[in-house]
Formats: structure tokens, C-alpha cells, sequence
């Protein structure tokens, strides 16, 4: 590699006090090697081999040019090697931008080559012809050594190619100012979906002069229509400018995120000076939050090009979001054993928890969501907790957390009641029974025979809060009102959508109705279980733990004159009037001396 380092710093120093010119020209040149990258072997001596799983997904091999000094300067770049392509064989050579690229051939999956930010490409798809950009085949360079040669026109975005015979007296290929939207030649890979399948290429040699001048550039975001919202960034550069975009901006008041996501960065040079980042309205937004910007900040490839997490012990404010349905966005970086929780601050610890991000310490970096239920007006923080806790503390890496509104709080719910007139029920919403017909009960105390049932007289339950219904299937009213909370209540609710398991812990009671008798029985029995907004009652395991509790009710004696005729005679079963009833009667009776619904 040739450089021309005299002066450089004195160069840089006139160029500024005298304006944009040219300054000196650097001319570079060198090789960079293949390597292999995904599903393939590399032999050492310059061959390569896919492996026997390579049809699973794909074979790749890399040459990175990405990382050479102001390539991304330079006005025009050559790149050669020479490449063994054997008949039978499904390898394609790729050339292109890594920018979009990558190293992972953007979503190319086994015989399907994604050609997206290539400038050309040569090889073979059915292993009997070869071809540059899918064109006229010519078999003649199968089983030789071919010469690649490409030259990349920056400044006018054309490329040229030959691919001749090694010693170069026979020309397989070639073409002239061909025009492509690609503007980098920093990535070439070669790709096949064979396993087992033989390969040899050699180093790439590559050329390129740039010359030193000062350039203004300005980053610049606009719509999907190419209309300027704003200007993001400006200056005046010799080098390359890197700029991490952010990912949610704001235009007058309105939020537009992103169209492309990570890496959240581009360029500006010599020959691209005014690059755009595309942005998309999004009228549900309603927090944004660049966790950088609160806390401290750490190296990435991030939005604003970092990310943070917040410290222990502390939240990092999102707003006060009305009643409603929400979607949390946070992209994740790292976890360090820890998560990313939605809190209430102006509840402790044991109970602040709106939602958990679904992460686990081998989650891979990125974009990830989760349901908010609000059920009434509330501020709502960020935070993390420790593996081991559940509490207020260190939250994962995180680069930016934002909120969309999917829909106002319901009016109402549905609440289904069956043959028994009764039913365990739960809402993430404040419920309001109130002239609905429907009477809404919390289990108050328990026995080792039953639980007892006390109903709740102003008709108003908060949000996640279990209990028994009686009445007919209908509508339960939904208030974003503050409901206060229901103190000694054993019932628990369902909000994961599962049907409840067994614990080894506790046992757990689901209500249900066998032989005609309707009861909390203990979970275990196939025929009888408890899903989403249903509720249970879990009591820490002990020996001997019975089968069924009854259900009796908090001052509800009234009228009971014959319970004790009950207990004696096993066989008859009376009303709470204390009048023997026939077994087609259905509600609340007494069976040996206890209560129970019919």
C-alpha cells in the first residue's frame, strides 16, 4: 500500500482556512482475504469447502473490504481475483455494497440468491451454466481458473467488468458503464446452497485513489415521498461522517419513526454528501425514549450511536398514559441478568409491575414488545430488576424504548356464566357490576371444608382482582375510574391466557361443577381447569389437602332452621328456607349440614 502522509495535518489545516479544494491524492492498494463465514470449511490454501449442512440454510464465504481506509472516498474502486468454479457445483460470486449486505447475504435462504445491493454477480444456479447477472451462459470458464476484474465508477454509479482466462488471452465475459444504484464495492462473497460442494478463490487485490477536499454535507430525514421533514445533521468534513440516526423524530408535533431500523447509521462523503434517512408518520405514538440520553451512555451500533440502562434503584420517566391498550417497543442490547419492566412508580415495589418485556438472558439484540392494560390514568416509568428480585433495579442494555396506543379502554366486558349460575371471573379492567344483573363475590375466608363467599356491596372490583359471579352471561361495565383495592381476598386471577397447571407448592382450587355438585375443586382432575379471566384459590401444599371445598356464604344464615336435620339424614337436601327439596333442584342447598350450590 502506497500513502502520502507529508504534510497531511498542514494540508488539512489550509484546506480549511481557504475553503472546499482539492488537496493531496492518496493511492491505495493491497489484498484482503476470503474467509469463511456460514456453513463452510476453509482448507488453507486457498480452497474451500460448503459443509454437509450447508443445504439446510446456505454456504458463505467473505472477502471485507468495508473496514480499508476512505474507500468510501474514493471516486472509483477496482477490485480482482482469480476463482475456480467447478461444474455441478452451485456457487454465484456476489460484489457489493456491505452496507446493505451485511454478512449474512440479507435474507438469501437456500436456493434463492437475494441479489439486493449487489452490483453483479457470477456463477452458477443449476451447476450446468455460467452467467453474469443471470445473462447468456458461456460453460467454456467451468473446471478453470478465472480472472474477476471490476472497476466501480462511484461518481457516476456505472461499473465495468471482464472475466477473462488466467493468463488473459481468452475473455469469458465482459461488460461497460453499466449503470447501478450501488455505490460501494466493500463487500464480495460467494454463496451456494450444495453441501460438499468444492471451491477456490484467491485474495481480492483492490485499487483506488482519493483525493483530499473538503465537503459540505447535511443528513437530512424525509417521508416515504421523498418530501424533507428536517434537517438532522450539517457540517463540513474531509473524512467520512458517520451519523447514527435516531429512530422516533419529531416534526411539529408529530411523531415519524424510522422505515429501516438497526444499524441506525449513515454516511456522508466526498461523492454522496447529502444522504436521507426515510421516515414514516405514526400517529399512535405517544412516548419515546432514547435511554441514552438519561443515563449513561455505552458503544454500539445504536440509535444516536448508543445505548444505557438505567441505574438501580432509579426509573426512567415514559409519561402518564391515559386509561387504554398499549404497545411497548424497547430494542434490546444486552441482559446481564436483568430485564426491562413497565412500572407504576407510585406503587411499591411488590406491586408497580404493568408488564415485562419477554427477554431472557440469551434473547439476541433486538426489537422486542409487550402489552400495556391500563385501566386508569397513571404515570409509567422503566426499570429492570436483578435475576433473583423483583424489585426496582438495573435494567438491561437498552437503546430506545417507545409506546404506541392501540385502543381506548372498552366500555364493557363479557362475562360468561354457565348452568350453575356461577362462575370464577377476572378483568385487567375496573369493573363496575353495578345494573348488570350480575353480583360479583371475593372469597373472604377458608376452612379445611369450605371457602367462604362475601359479596361485594358497592358492585365496583378493581382491575386483576379474582372473584366468584353470579347471575346470567352478560356484559360487566368497565370504569377508568380508581377502584380502592379488595383487602383479604384468597382468590387469584388468570391473565396469561394458559390453562392453569398444577403447582408443586401449593394446591390449587378451581371452581367447577361434578355430580351436580358445584364446588372449588382441587386442580389435578383432567376434566376440570382454569384459563384466562377465570380466577383460583391456592393455599401453600400440606398433607392431606382435601378434594373439594364447599362454598358457604357471609351472613346468609337467615332462615337455615333444619341444618342440623340435614346432617343426620345424608340423603335429603333442603333450600336455605330449611324446606327438603328434590335432587332437580338447583342453588344454594344444604347437603350433610353444609352448603353447597346446585
Amino acid at each position: 500500500m502506497k500513502k502520502n502522509f507529508m504534510f497531511k495535518t498542514m494540508l488539512i489545516a489550509l484546506l480549511c482556512v481557504f475553503g472546499v479544494g482539492q488537496g493531496w491524492a492518496d493511492t491505495f492498494n493491497g489484498t484482503v482475504p476470503f474467509n469463511a463465514q456460514n456453513r463452510t470449511t476453509n482448507n488453507g490454501d486457498g480452497t474451500f469447502v460448503s459443509n454437509s449442512d450447508a443445504a439446510r440454510q446456505y454456504g458463505l464465504v467473505l472477502a471485507d473490504l468495508s473496514g480499508l481506509e476512505n474507500i468510501a472516498n474514493a471516486t472509483s474502486v477496482t477490485v480482482e481475483f482469480n476463482v475456480i468454479i467447478t461444474s455441478g457445483s452451485r456457487w454465484n460470486i456476489g460484489i457489493g455494497d456491505k452496507n446493505v449486505r451485511g454478512t449474512t447475504a440479507v435474507d438469501s435462504y437456500r436456493g434463492t440468491y437475494n441479489t439486493e445491493g449487489l452490483i453483479m454477480k457470477f456463477g452458477t444456479k443449476d451447476g450446468s451454466h455460467l452467467r453474469v447477472n443471470d445473462g447468456s451462459a458461456n460453460d467454456a470458464a467451468f473446471n478453470v481458473v478465472s480472472h474477476v476484474s471490476m472497476t466501480l465508477d462511484r461518481a457516476n454509479q456505472k461499473y465495468s467488468y471482464t472475466i477473462t482466462s488466467e493468463d488473459g488471452n481468452t475473455t469469458y465475459f465482459s461488460g461497460s458503464n453499466i449503470g447501478t444504484g450501488v455505490a460501494n464495492a466493500t463487500i464480495i462473497e460467494a454463496y451456494t446452497w450444495l453441501q460438499n460442494s468444492p471451491l477456490t478463490i484467491s485474495d481480492v487485490t483492490y485499487s483506488y485513489e482519493y483525493s483530499a477536499s473538503l465537503f459540505n454535507y447535511t443528513f437530512k430525514a424525509v417521508d416515504e415521498n421523498g418530501t424533507e421533514l428536517k434537517t438532522l445533521k450539517e457540517g463540513v468534513s474531509i473524512e467520512t461522517v458517520s451519523y447514527h440516526y435516531p429512530y422516533i423524530i419529531d416534526v411539529e408535533g408529530e411523531k415519524y419513526i424510522a422505515v429501516n431500523g438497526s444499524p441506525f447509521r449513515v454516511e456522508a462523503t466526498a461523492i454522496e454528501n447529502n444522504p436521507t434517512v426515510v421516515y414514516r408518520k405514526n400517529t399512535n405514538i405517544v412516548s419515546y425514549l432514547e435511554v441514552e440520553n438519561v443515563v449513561k451512555e455505552g458503544d454500539g451500533n445504536y440509535s444516536n450511536g448508543a445505548y444505557g440502562y438505567v441505574a438501580g434503584g432509579k426509573t426512567a420517566a415514559l409519561g402518564t398514559l391515559p386509561a387504554g391498550i398499549y404497545t411497548a417497543h424497547a430494542y434490546y442490547v444486552n441482559n446481564g441478568n436483568r430485564g426491562i419492566f413497565f412500572r407504576n412508580p407510585a406503587l411499591g415495589n411488590a406491586e408497580n409491575t404493568i408488564a415485562t418485556m419477554p427477554i431472557s438472558k440469551s434473547s439476541k439484540a433486538d426489537e422486542y414488545t409487550c402489552q400495556l392494560v391500563i385501566p386508569v390514568e397513571i404515570n409509567v416509568a422503566l426499570s429492570g430488576y436483578t435475576n433473583s428480585q423483583n424489585k426496582t433495579n438495573q435494567s438491561a442494555g437498552i437503546d430506545y424504548v417507545y409506546i404506541e396506543k392501540i385502543a381506548d379502554a372498552p366500555t364493557n366486558v363479557a362475562a360468561t356464566i354457565g348452568a350453575s349460575g356461577w362462575a370464577s371471573f377476572c378483568s385487567e379492567w375496573n369493573l363496575d357490576f353495578t345494573g348488570t344483573g350480575i353480583d360479583a363475590y371475593v372469597a373472604s375466608n377458608k376452612t379445611d371444608e369450605a371457602v367462604t363467599l362475601t359479596k361485594v356491596e358497592s358492585g365496583k372490583v378493581p382491575a386483576k382482582t379474582g372473584v366468584m359471579i353470579k347471575g346470567t352471561s352478560g356484559n360487566v361495565n368497565v370504569t377508568t375510574e380508581a377502584v380502592s383495592a379488595i383487602e383479604s381476598n384468597l382468590m387469584k386471577p388468570i391473565f396469561n391466557g394458559a390453562t392453569l397447571a398444577a403447582d408443586a407448592n401449593y394446591d390449587r382450587y378451581v371452581y367447577g361443577t361434578k355430580d351436580g355438585v358445584s364446588a372449588f375443586y382441587l386442580l389435578g382432575n383432567a376434566t376440570l381447569t382454569a384459563s384466562k379471566n377465570q380466577a383460583y384459590i391456592e393455599i401453600a401444599k400440606a398433607a392431606g389437602a382435601p378434594q373439594r371445598l364447599n362454598i358457604a356464604f357471609e351472613d346468609e344464615t337467615t332462615g337455615i332452621n333444619n341444618v342440623n336435620a340435614a346432617k343426620n339424614n345424608a340423603n335429603a337436601i333442603y333450600n336455605l328456607a330449611g324446606q327438603k327439596v328434590s335432587s332437580d333442584y338447583r342453588g344454594i342447598v344444604i347437603m350433610n349440614g353444609k352448603k353447597v350450590i346446585k
